[in-house]
């Protein structure tokens, strides 16, 4: 009998939650799919300073249960929302990408011209260009409480890539930045 109420309540308490069996820890997930780099001048002089998000599928879900819970969307919203996400994951690989430069003017990720170069290779050595880069302003909310890592002196761009079977069979995804100013790599391994 205690069994039988525990449940009851248990049950009764997720459900006036809005939990889902899908949901995961969105902090430990930002934190999971987050790749850093520094590079330097002179041993000394911060050229860039750059944090990489992969926005593979999992994290689109986590994305839209998030923002879901806290603007208490309805269900009917938020299985829009997904649908939406699901259907850009299917045609594309999405990078949110937070950059902070020595120089203002080389912060133009999304420009015609710009300093850095930005690409993607997978193990085998496929390599692709940006579909686009587009500049975005994180809500506040969102930015010190899932994405720390971005600080108040970046800028965010939302890198896509087309998915092509190229990267179907990917066991690991690079972003490569390079430029005059140097070069680094962030890599994630696929867990498919």
């Amino acid at each position: 009998m205690a069994a039988k109420i525990l449940i009851i309540l248990l049950s009764l308490f997720l459900s006036s939650h809005n939990l889902y069996a899908s949901d995961v820890d969105f902090k430990k997930l930002v934190e999971k799919q987050t790749r850093g780099e520094k590079i330097y001048k002179n041993k000394f002089v911060t050229t860039l300073v750059v944090s990489v998000v992969y926005r593979d599928a999992r994290f689109r879900e986590g994305y839209v249960h998030e923002y879901a819970k806290a603007y208490q969307l309805t269900k009917a919203e938020e299985d829009a929302m997904l649908a939406k996400e699901k259907s850009q994951d299917e045609k594309e690989i999405s990078f949110y990408l937070f950059a902070y430069t020595e120089e203002e003017k080389w912060n133009n990720f999304d420009k015609g011209n710009p300093a850095w170069k930005i690409y993607l290779k997978d193990d085998k050595a496929n390599r692709l260009e940006p579909l686009s880069v587009k500049k975005f302003t994180l809500e506040p909310s969102m930015h010190f409480i899932y994405f720390p890592m971005a600080s108040q002196w970046m800028k965010g761009y939302e890198v896509t890539f087309t998915k092509g079977a190229d990267f179907a069979s990917a066991k690991s995804l690079t972003i490569v930045l390079t430029g005059f100013l140097g070069n680094t790599e962030l890599t994630w391994e696929i867990n498919k």
